[in-house]
């Protein structure tokens, strides 16, 4: 019994070290590849814009933090959480350019949370410089 006692005092140190290192590997994967799903997200609010899918004058009128995506629960696969991602843009500043042009200085914010967690969420921000400009038909000079 005295042997059991000294053993295992000896050995729970040992292994809680490797323990925590593990735990924080693991919370470093999970902060990676939510950065990933931000950057996903972001490729797909990107082309919305680029297709006219998100029309510029909900841009103009979205000062009140609009849902940009729909929400999405979100599974990462090696390492079994669940999250719940909304889009919404955050801020606009609209700003006019020089040739007829329009500029949009965009701030979205990518959120995930846990449904059932008491946890807070990571949020991630990216900032976006869209124009507006009227294209002509033909070129200058040209008939």
């Amino acid at each position: 019994m005295v042997a059991l006692a000294l053993v295992s005092t000896c050995a729970i140190p040992l292994v809680r070290t490797p323990f925590l290192y593990m735990k924080r590997q693991t919370l470093a994967l999970e902060e990676i590849q939510l950065h990933l799903e931000s950057e996903k997200a972001l490729g797909i609010i990107k082309e919305k814009l680029y297709a006219n899918e998100i029309p510029w004058k909900d841009l103009e009128s979205s000062q009140n933090k609009s849902l940009i995506l729909n929400e999405d629960t979100l599974a990462l696969s090696s390492l079994g959480a669940t999250y719940l991602r909304t889009c919404r843009i955050k801020s606009v500043q609209i700003k006019d350019g020089k040739n007829e042009e329009i500029w949009a200085k965009v701030i979205l914010e990518i959120n995930f949370t846990q449904p059932r967690s008491k946890k807070k969420g990571k949020k991630f921000f990216h900032t976006l410089a869209l124009c507006q400009k009227e294209i002509p038909l033909e070129a200058p000079g040209t008939k």
